[in-house]
């Protein structure tokens, strides 16, 4: 009888075991596309060898609805044009090749300086095929 309450304990402890294993690589697997997106984002600022004051930038920024911008994990590079309205124009991000999408008043930011230099754009998707511009700080001109 002993060797058989002794099995069942082993045979518990190693199904709690395989539950344990198994719920960490759901972790791991879920939080993949987070680290991937992150690596890519971080990859796209490598060139610009920022420093730390320029960094901390990214935190501070904020829209001209006072909404901020949030951090260099949002933000990418990205080319301009300025329309003849004095407005801006992004390429679309997620049709590289196609369209250039009007850069809305309110995603502005303010003060509209720009430490980095280099033109950039914090957005969201909304749907598979869409983007909401929250913030947009065109490149220094000098």
């Amino acid at each position: 009888m002993k060797s058989v309450s002794r099995a069942a304990t082993f045979l518990g402890l190693a199904y709690l075991l395989m539950a344990a294993l198994l719920g960490v690589v759901l972790v791991a697997l879920a939080l993949r596309p987070v680290f991937a997106e992150w690596k890519n984002v971080s990859g796209e600022w490598e060139q610009y060898r920022l420093n730390d004051s320029q960094m901390k930038w990214f935190k501070s920024v904020k829209n001209k609805q006072n909404v901020p911008c949030c951090s260099i994990a949002d933000g990418h590079p990205t080319e301009m044009r300025r329309r003849a309205d004095g407005g801006y124009q992004i390429p679309d991000p997620l049709h590289p090749g196609g369209e250039w999408l009007d850069v809305p008043a309110t995603a502005m930011t303010r003060p509209p300086n720009n430490p980095i230099g280099v033109a950039t754009v914090w957005y969201g998707t909304q749907g598979p095929d869409n983007i909401f511009i929250r913030c947009f700080v065109p490149e220094s001109e000098t």
